[in-house]
């Protein structure tokens, strides 16, 4: 009897051990699986976040190109109109008001990815706290670049715009503005050869045109010139940290 006792004991001892070890290798193999799937997530998130960021360092260029060749051709107006600069042809008057029905489309300054990492629980998917870090500062420098893009075009639509519909030949400067300013490049419009051109001369002497040419300058300017200093600085670093986090 006693015998009995001590392997069914033994047996009962076994089969305890076995299926705690079993339990603890199925726990391992599950924390093995998640530290996998977590790695396989975060490398997901960085190569998409990587690739936002080379597609927002170009929008960013391009956006400062077509804000200076604007920007350029409003301060040309405004010399001409209050400035001791030379009187323009109409044509040219035309093409410079042509410059100014641009804008720098905002669809080229957003980053999803970026915007969700650094302003949620998603930042938890990447595990480098230095990362994590630039990812927050420069998400919220974006986020000012976009604040002064939205206020330009703000004005754009609401006052420069609507001046300019009202006061202007529309088609006649739309037959001129083809060319995106600061890149030259091709703008496939619609041009109508019309009947009889009108001059726009006396557009320089309005006071309010002139107004509106100052701010236009001024709110370029600001897009260019007081957006925060570090931003590309901090771009390009966060480019190299999320390359070098991919490599290893």
């Amino acid at each position: 009897m006693n015998e009995v006792q001590k392997i069914q004991w033994k047996r009962i001892f076994v089969e305890a051990a076995a299926i705690v070890a079993g339990i603890l290798l199925a726990f391992a193999i599950d924390a093995w699986w998640d530290e996998r799937s977590s790695q396989a997530d975060e490398r997901a998130v960085l190569s998409s976040l990587l690739e936002e960021l080379h597609s927002f360092e170009n929008g960013l260029q391009w956006a400062d190109r077509r804000a200076e060749g604007i920007r350029l051709s409003a301060q040309r107006l405004l010399n001409a109109a209050v400035g001791p600069g030379d009187s323009l042809p109409d044509q040219e008057i035309d093409r410079l008001i042509g410059d100014l029905s641009w804008y720098i489309t905002p669809a080229n300054l957003i980053t999803p990815i970026l915007d969700s990492l650094g302003s949620g629980e998603a930042i938890s998917a990447v595990s480098s706290s230095d990362l994590r870090i630039k990812i927050i500062v420069l998400s919220s420098q974006i986020e000012y670049v976009r604040l002064i893009n939205q206020t330009d075009m703000s004005f754009f639509q609401t006052q420069l715009i609507p001046f300019l519909m009202k006061h202007t030949a529309w088609q006649q400067i739309y037959n001129v503005s083809n060319q995106e300013p600061g890149t030259g490049g091709e703008f496939p419009g619609e041009i109508v050869e019309l009947r009889a051109l009108i001059s726009h001369q006396d557009l320089l002497s309005d006071r309010e045109f002139q107004n509106l040419l100052t701010q236009r300058i001024a709110l370029l300017t600001e897009f260019e010139k007081f957006r925060p200093a570090q931003i590309q600085t901090d771009l390009e670093e966060l480019i190299e940290m999320v390359v070098h986090e991919l490599e290893n």
